[in-house]
């Protein structure tokens, strides 16, 4: 077993068991760079094409936003997932200091003004999420 793929079965186990009280994480991405997971029971249609999901992101080096603030190494957040557009908009995040969504608060906070969607780069853990998500696989795994 290499390192990237013995650090993501390390990752879903203990997303697995530390936050199984809560949710139904499932990984849809995964590499050396971190994991996406996507929590099925949060799965919510608005509209016949539009749905929120809960994501939470880990990564495997602390990341920042801009110059060098808010370091996190996992982000929980809620997108909309535009099934029609295959696009994605952030509803609310949660920057945390540690993995897997452990740790203290960076920063956390909601989408003002309106959703900004966007089309996810392909082959990226946001990009898995719509497919998961528009493909009716959150749905029928419920």
């Amino acid at each position: 077993m290499n390192k990237s793929t013995a650090f993501a079965a390390v990752a879903l186990l203990a997303a697995a068991s530390a936050s199984s009280l809560a949710a139904d994480w499932r990984m849809v991405a995964g590499n050396a760079s971190g994991q996406t997971f996507i929590d099925r029971d949060s799965f919510a249609a608005e509209t016949p094409s539009v749905a929120t999901v809960q994501v939470l992101e880990n990564f495997s080096a602390t990341q920042t936003l801009g110059d060098p603030v808010y370091p996190h190494m996992s982000r929980y957040t809620t997108l909309a997932v535009d099934c029609a557009n295959a696009a994605v908009a952030y509803a609310n995040w949660d920057l945390k200091a540690g993995h897997l969504g452990s740790g203290k608060t960076v920063w956390a906070d909601d989408m003002q003004g309106g959703r900004a969607f966007f089309r996810p780069e392909a082959g990226s853990g946001y990009d898995r999420v719509v497919q998961s998500v528009c493909n009716g696989n959150v749905a029928q795994l419920r």
